[in-house]
Order: C-alpha cells, then structure tokens, then sequence
C-alpha cells in the first residue's frame, strides 16, 4: 500500500479487505479462528 496516505478511501478498502480474508476461511476449520479476527481495526 504505497499509496496509503493518500487513499481517502483507505478505511473502506482495508474493511473490504479484512471481510474478504475472513470470508475465505468460511466453510474451513480454521473459519472460528479468523472469524471476527479484524473486529477492533
């Protein structure tokens, strides 16, 4: 993210970002691990 600092929409994407990661452990037996992982971000 060379670009961060001047994403306005940084916190959106990293929110699409985290939501992607946790919704590729679904169906997986890590899925209760990673499930609410990035809740406090």
């Amino acid at each position: 993210m060379a670009k961060a600092n001047d994403n306005e929409n940084l916190n959106t994407d990293l929110k699409a970002i985290f939501t992607a990661i946790e919704n590729s452990a679904v169906g997986y037996a890590s899925e209760e691990d990673i499930k609410g992982l990035f809740d406090d971000f």
